[in-house]
């Protein structure tokens, strides 16, 4: 069974001491890159989603499901819901399609993306302030 992001990002935000999540933070995203992307779309300012507040009307997959790879396959489809991208694309359909999207990923991983569009942290310890301290030399600007 492959770890969800969100599984990644909650396990290393769970850690006691801020040098701890800082750690696993690092190293989560050394394994994987989506990780990254996921914190740059939540905290970064300039990156926004062409999409309703609050969580949409969907139906979550059952944990036991083992959805988790299905984020990481479909990671490349969250540009279709930012500001800017596809700029033909009705919002009736975007919205259909972020739908589809939450049911059919992990229900850890919709709440997340949820959180990411509407740029909250998911998490009590996951602070912008955390991850520019994490990644210094990438959120240079933020």
């Amino acid at each position: 069974m492959k770890v969800g992001i969100a599984e990644l990002l909650s396990a290393a935000v769970s850690k006691k001491s801020k040098k701890d999540r800082i750690l696993a933070l690092q190293k989560a995203k050394a394994e994987n890159p989506h990780v990254f992307s996921m914190l740059k779309y939540i905290f970064k300012p300039n990156i926004t989603f062409q999409l309703p507040e609050g969580a949409p009307p969907y139906k979550s997959q059952p944990k036991e499901s083992d959805l988790q790879h299905m984020l990481y396959s479909e990671f490349r489809r969250i540009k279709i819901f930012m500001k800017g991208e596809y700029p033909q694309m009705t919002k009736s359909k975007r919205e259909m399609l972020f739908i589809e999207f939450l049911e059919m990923v992990d229900a850890d991983d919709a709440k997340l993306l949820i959180a990411m569009k509407d740029k909250i942290s998911p998490y009590k310890n996951l602070t912008k302030a955390l991850v520019m301290e994490t990644f210094p030399a990438e959120t240079v600007g933020w």
